[in-house]
């Protein structure tokens, strides 16, 4: 039986129909793409900006979030300080996240040429391995990467699929290019409004430092004048020492202030953040040497500590990294710091020979003297062939994201 003229009709109206089908099952498609990827930046910029969550630093937030815009397997973002010292990894969301997080690599041609402005670059499978070395092999079949617009040091979001996966299309990549402008954007006024509220504090050391200056110094000055013009309405010996005294006091007391004040006007008005001076301390502490160092932050750790304490924390990870670097003979060396709601956490642990504290050592007891100063808790786990772990906890006067607990 052959084919009719109806059943030609019927077919085109069926094709016509599939077809109608087809086009508004992929516009469905993109939309909903479009509406996860504008949602998970809403997202972000709201918890940015909002501060919800104090338990996770900013590019925790923006990785978490891309992860599930993208619907993606893992986001990470890639941060480059200079050009000779690679890529570090400084937030990692999703399966085998920790293989990634403080990660170095120098291989970064993929992305040398992508700037703020250009679109998102497709990464291959080999392309990934070479951008994040501690990548499972076969895990990631292909990436998406984009850098973010700001005006600092260079960064890039990377968003990877399983082989096999959804490919990443038109629609991923120009949403992807409005997800890290909205996210920088967000991330901008958070240094802002931080700049400012820094700003206000430097304001208030100074309008303190004036009056301490100008009122307090000034009266204590006068005070001791009036005292030692008492010396000549006496001649008893002990009289005249009570005055030779007190007056011995007054100036201890106004030296101590002049030093206090010049203590409020010294303090920079623009300084680098925490955790910008732990990378540049650690890639310094590794210069030179082959091996490669793991940095693993975790929480607002930028808001998290005040200028002497951050101090003290830099002085033991410093001596700490010296001391594996020159004495442990590691494979490896892991970095890991934690800001949580009472307290910051560092660790510092190598997979080296180990040693048995048999006398004291300069540098321990230099470590041991930085927590005390800080009101922390210091010690070291070691044994031969077994690696060593020093482990610094500093209590935290405001909680992470700097509001004060009720």
């Amino acid at each position: 039986m052959d084919f009719s003229d109806t059943d030609e009709q019927l077919m085109v109206a069926l094709a016509s129909a599939a077809g109608v089908a087809i086009e508004n099952s992929r516009l469905f498609d993109e939309s909903t793409r479009r509406t996860r990827w504008l949602e998970g930046g809403l997202d972000a910029v709201q918890e940015l900006l909002g501060q919800h969550d104090d338990a996770r630093n900013e590019l925790e937030l923006l990785a978490q979030n891309a992860l599930h815009a993208s619907q993606s397997i893992v986001a990470v973002v890639l941060r480059d300080f200079d050009h000779h010292r690679g890529l570090i990894c400084e937030a990692a969301e999703g399966i085998e996240a920790a293989a990634f997080l403080g990660r170095r690599s120098t291989d970064d041609s993929a992305l040398r040429e992508l700037t703020a402005s250009a679109k998102p670059v497709l990464l291959t499978g080999d392309d990934v391995a070479r951008i994040l070395p501690g990548a499972p092999a076969g895990m990631i079949g292909s990436a998406l990467c984009s850098r973010f617009p700001d005006q600092g040091d260079r960064r890039f979001l990377v968003v990877g699929r399983a082989p096999g996966g959804t490919s990443f299309s038109e629609v991923d990549h120009g949403m992807m290019r409005a997800f890290t402008s909205q996210v920088s954007l967000a991330l901008e006024l958070l240094r802002v409004h931080r700049q400012r509220e820094q700003e206000a504090v430097f304001g208030d050391r100074d309008r303190i430092a004036r009056d301490l200056h100008d009122l307090v110094i000034q009266r204590l000055f006068a005070a001791g004048l009036s005292i030692q013009s008492l010396r000549k309405y006496t001649t008893d010996p002990e009289p005249l020492e009570r005055i030779a005294t007190v007056t011995r006091e007054l100036d201890a007391t106004i030296r101590e202030l002049r030093d206090t004040i010049y203590s409020l006007r010294s303090i920079p008005q623009a300084s680098p953040t925490f955790t910008s001076s732990v990378f540049t301390l650690v890639a310094d502490a590794f210069d030179g040497h082959d091996l490669e160092p793991v940095i693993q932050l975790s929480g607002p750790l930028d808001g998290a500590l005040d200028g002497e304490k951050a101090d003290h924390v830099r002085a033991v990870l410093l001596e700490g990294l010296s001391n594996a670097l020159r004495h442990a003979d590691a494979c490896r060396i892991t970095v890991t710091l934690r800001a949580l709601q009472e307290h910051l956490e560092l660790r510092i642990t190598d997979d080296g020979r180990g040693f048995e504290r048999t006398g004291r050592s300069s540098g321990l007891a230099n470590m041991q003297r930085r927590a005390e100063l800080c009101k922390g808790r210091f010690s070291i786990t070691s044994r031969r062939g077994g690696g060593t772990e020093i482990a610094l906890d500093v209590p935290l006067d405001v909680p992470p994201g700097g509001r004060r607990a009720d």
